[in-house]
Order: C-alpha cells, then sequence, then structure tokens
C-alpha cells in the first residue's frame, strides 16, 4: 500500500565511479534506516540503477564493495584479451636476462651468453633477433619527436608516429585491431562481487522492483527484477525502452557488468544474443523513469553535476581515468537537460523529486580507484552530509536513533 505521507517510494542509484559510488551508498544506507524506522517503509516500490550506481541498488550495504575493490585499479580492471595477448608474446620475446639487475660486466656477459646458448642454435640467430629488438625500440624512440627525457606533457600528434610503430607492432604479434571494442576488461571486480554477492537469493526473495539500465545502440534497455510491475505501467515504461526480466544469477552479473562497461574504455557485454554498455553518458539521470513505474516520491543519489570538477591529473592518471573524465564533461550537460525534464514533470504531476549529491570528491579519489585516507574522508565527510539533509528536509534527527 502506498504510504500517506510519500506515496509510492523510487529510488535512483547515479554513476559516476568511485567518487560517487560511495557516496551514494553512504546515503542510500542513511535513508533506508530513516524510512524503515521512522515510517515503516521496508521496502522501496521501484529502484533504478545507472552505470556503478548498480551496485547500490543490489544491496543496501554496498558500501563495502567500494571500500574493498577500489583501493588499486587492477582489482577493478583488466587488459582485455585481444590486447593482453599480444602483449604477452611480445614480453615473451624480450630475453629475461633484459630485466636481472647485473652488479659488473662479467656477470652481464655470463648471463648473456648462458641465454644465447639454451636459446638459439648458433650465434647468428641470436643477434639477429637482438638487432631486431634494437631496431625495433630505436624507431619508437625516434618516432617521438620531442627531447628526452620528456619535459612536458606530449601532444596526440607528437606521438602518432610512435603509436603507430607500437600498434604495427603488437599486429605483428597477433593484434587484431577490428576486434577491439574497448581495451579493458572489469573481469577482476566482476569476480570478486560473484563472490560476495547472492544473486540467486536476491532473485528469489526481492518484493520491490529493480530496473537496471543499459543501452544497445543508441537504444536504451533495462534488465528488470523483483516484483512485477502493473500491466499499464509496464506499458508505459515499454513506450520508453526494452525490458529484460532477469532469469538466473549468470544474467544478473552480466547485465550488471553491462551497466558499468562506460565506452570507449570497456566493451559491451553479451547478453542473450545483444550487446550492452553503461548508460551513463547518455541519460545520467533516469528519473523518468520511476515517475513512468508509478512512483510518488523520489530519492536520487547522484553526482553533484552543478559543481563538479575534475580531479584528473595528467602527470599520473592512466589512460583509462583519461578517457572517463573526458566523458564526464559531457555528461555534466546531459545530466542538466535532464534534470530539467524531471523537475517539470514532477510539479505538473504532483510528484516529490528529493536530489541528494555528494560533496567534493579529496583529491585522491579518482573515477576507478581510491586510497584509504580518501575513502575514511568520504565516510566522514558524507555522513555529516547526509544527517543534515535529513534533518533540514525531513525534519528528522537521525542521531535520535
Amino acid at each position: 500500500m502506498p504510504h500517506p505521507d510519500f506515496g509510492r517510494v523510487g529510488i535512483l542509484h547515479g554513476g559516476g565511479g568511485f567518487a560517487q559510488g560511495l557516496p551514494g551508498a553512504i546515503h542510500h544506507r542513511a535513508i533506508r534506516k530513516v524510512l524503515r524506522k521512522r515510517f515503516g517503509i521496508e521496502q522501496p516500490f521501484c529502484s533504478i540503477g545507472v552505470s556503478v550506481g548498480i551496485f547500490n541498488s543490489w544491496d543496501e550495504n554496498s558500501a563495502d564493495i567500494f571500500t574493498k575493490y577500489f583501493d588499486n585499479t587492477t582489482s577493478v580492471y583488466k587488459w582485455s584479451s585481444v590486447v593482453e595477448e599480444p602483449i604477452e608474446r611480445i614480453l615473451k620475446s624480450i630475453p629475461s636476462p633484459l630485466f636481472r639487475h647485473h652488479e659488473s660486466a662479467r656477470e652481464w656477459w655470463r648471463d648473456w651468453s648462458n641465454y644465447r646458448k639454451t636459446r638459439y642454435k648458433n650465434r647468428k640467430e641470436f643477434f639477429a633477433d637482438m638487432r631486431k629488438l634494437a631496431s625495433y625500440l630505436w624507431h619508437i624512440v625516434a618516432g617521438i619527436s620531442l627531447p628526452l627525457p620528456l619535459d612536458r606533457s606530449p601532444s596526440p600528434g607528437e606521438l602518432a608516429s610512435a603509436v603507430e610503430l607500437l600498434i604495427s607492432e603488437l599486429k605483428s604479434y597477433g593484434l587484431d585491431i577490428s576486434k577491439i571494442q574497448g581495451p579493458f576488461d572489469l573481469a577482476p571486480l566482476m569476480s570478486s562481487l560473484e563472490k560476495i554477492i547472492d544473486a540467486d537469493a536476491i532473485l528469489k526473495n526481492q518484493t520491490s522492483t529493480t530496473l537496471m539500465l543499459t543501452r544497445s545502440g543508441k537504444h536504451e534497455h533495462v534488465f528488470a527484477y523483483g516484483a512485477t510491475l502493473p500491466v499499464e505501467t509496464l506499458a508505459k515504461l515499454e513506450k520508453r525502452c526494452q525490458i529484460h526480466w532477469v532469469q538466473t544469477a549468470s544474467e544478473f552479473f552480466l547485465a550488471g557488468k553491462a551497466c558499468v562497461s562506460l565506452p570507449p574504455a570497456f566493451p559491451p557485454v553479451k547478453i542473450n544474443g545483444g550487446i550492452y554498455w553503461d548508460v551513463g553518458d547518455k541519460n545520467p539521470f533516469p528519473a523518468e523513469y520511476l515517475m513512468d513505474a508509478g512512483c510518488d516520491t523520489i530519492f536520487c543519489f547522484v553526482k553533484d553535476y552543478w559543481n563538479a570538477c575534475s580531479a584528473y591529473n595528467p602527470e599520473t592518471d592512466d589512460f583509462t581515468q583519461r578517457q572517463l573524465e573526458t566523458a564526464e564533461m559531457s555528461i555534466s550537460t546531459i545530466f542538466m537537460d535532464r534534470y530539467e525534464r524531471v523537475t517539470e514533470r514532477a510539479e505538473r504531476e504532483g510528484k516529490k523529486v528529493y536530489v541528494i549529491t555528494s560533496k567534493l570528491p579529496p583529491p585522491d579519489t579518482q573515477i576507478l580507484k581510491t586510497t584509504p585516507e580518501a575513502t575514511k574522508y568520504t565516510f566522514r565527510v558524507e555522513t555529516e552530509a547526509i544527517n543534515k539533509w535529513i534533518k533540514d528536509n525531513l525534519n528528522i534527527d537521525p542521531a535520535d536513533d
């Protein structure tokens, strides 16, 4: 039954990487606690997750995901197999003595001599490989039209020839450019989540409806689970997107992976013959889905796009971070347009939309990684912020609970 004060409650979990994921988890847990203890609302009527917000839609205590698995990028993503395999072949082709520190020239020559004798039939083969390796390294260095060592960040044009040479070399070791739809793979993160999230129990026991928003090409798709919505509500939603009802744990995790696979860094995810991506760069504020579902009061946990600024550091951040931060700039504009449309509709239909934003993250917080210090800071600042928000907007002091 709808609550006398809130009606049907909806929750929107927005994207924005770790910088939004952890604050969103903290805010979500605090709001759910108040709704449960003060108003008797055990579950929202409907929730929607977009991008990294999908993890917060899975579990009320999802803060653990962000504190345990975002401290190092290697626990989040790796090279995709299309890129990783030729790189491994290149590394394996480089003589192992190159990687070892030698205390003297005699020791260095001994290692190289032993390597040559065990690896090659004769000196001719050995020196042919050494010339090939030296030539390759020389061409790469020569292709960079800058004084070395670099004392500034090179422009894309200045590094173009070096990149072309590198790609050419990778292709000779088996790299198929046509197969690269994203150089990185979220397998490490998803493998960890499959161990701590009981998808079977969620699919069996959840009494509310959760929508996982993705896209395929230009079209938005929802992977839904939990309670089935009324026929008239489904008809309204199906005018906005195609709905796929999740049946298995495998589909659950694949849909989750698709939700956070933001191009061009990550490839699409194949699910039952279709391919799906993160929709956060096209629709970062899908509150209208919850309106269509019949929600009267909607709590939106989103990034503060009004005051957002990039924490990207060109001297220390990697390629993935650079790509994701660039995408964030265009997402801000799209968010503003969506927000204006949602607020106008809410006013027309008499719905209440609460937008709860995160504070600006500390400098050492990035899209896909953080530090223990930043995590501790985020818990303190965001807990204080959401408690103040609850007191100011719901006239409740969380300290009394």
